[in-house]
């Protein structure tokens, strides 16, 4: 056989393998596994990764995640991607005024830019900087309106406080929580359940609307409103009924 011979075999085993070492590298790609968009969407991945979002000349979030992989259009600039999801967020932030607001850690989370809103989910805990933890499997958050949504419900930890709720809403510039869909609170021992509920975290305050059920000390009572001062320690309800269960006496409010 020719030295030329030779020389092309060589040349063509090479490419061989090289498509060969491509269609591995394809097929085992977590990324290319799973697609998301179009066909045509181009995918670009990196591992340990650090991510920061700005909105209106602020910063709204950061996350360092294991892994991040951008979707973008055929032809585009990796900054112009319409999707991005992360792996394993080890550290994520919400932002106020430029200033640390929140923390967070979960499994995974979507970015979806032409929206602006970033979903963050699987065993997600957060805490914001005044000691407020959530808990929840779900929270939608908006750079348009800055409010933390939890769709599939949440728990949350106030000092001595706790709230359960099937739906939840965060405001952390108002530092406000709304549960609208009902809610059932523990305030120092005290259990109240509202169809809807109002928490000024700043002021200490809290607004329930009716149904309003609860125990208060040796009493249970019903209402169409009640207000809290957590800081007072003093409930005011707005047409309610009070059961004394030690003598079975009942009055009205």
């Amino acid at each position: 056989m020719s030295t030329r011979t030779l020389g092309v075999a060589a040349a063509l085993l090479t490419v061989a393998v090289l498509a060969w070492v491509f269609r591995f590298v394809q097929r085992y790609d977590p990324f290319a596994a799973r697609p998301l968009g179009t066909a045509q969407d181009v995918v670009l991945s990196a591992e340990d990764a650090f991510m920061l979002s700005r909105y209106c000349g602020e910063t709204r979030w950061t996350l360092h995640v294991a892994r991040i992989g951008l979707r973008c259009n055929p032809g585009a600039d990796p900054s112009e991607f319409h999707t991005a999801e992360f792996q394993n967020v080890s550290r994520g932030t919400f932002f106020e005024n430029n200033k640390p607001k929140a923390y967070f850690a979960a499994e995974r989370a979507t970015y979806q830019k032409p929206v602006r809103t970033l979903q963050v989910e699987g065993r997600l805990t957060l805490r914001s900087v005044d000691g407020e933890v959530f808990e929840a499997r779900r929270c939608v958050y908006s750079e348009q309106d800055r409010l933390a949504r939890f769709p599939e419900g949440a728990k949350a930890r106030i000092q001595d406080n706790e709230l359960t709720a099937p739906h939840m809403l965060y405001d952390p510039s108002r530092s406000r929580i709304q549960c609208l869909q009902g809610a059932t609170a523990t305030f120092r021992g005290r259990e109240i359940t509202a169809a809807m509920l109002e928490w000024d975290l700043e002021n200490q305050r809290v607004r329930c609307q009716g149904p309003v059920s609860g125990k208060h000390g040796n009493a249970k009572f019903t209402a169409e409103s009640a207000e809290l001062d957590l800081r007072a320690r003093i409930i005011r309800v707005n047409k309610g009924r009070v059961e004394l269960r030690m003598d079975s006496q009942q009055a009205m409010l």
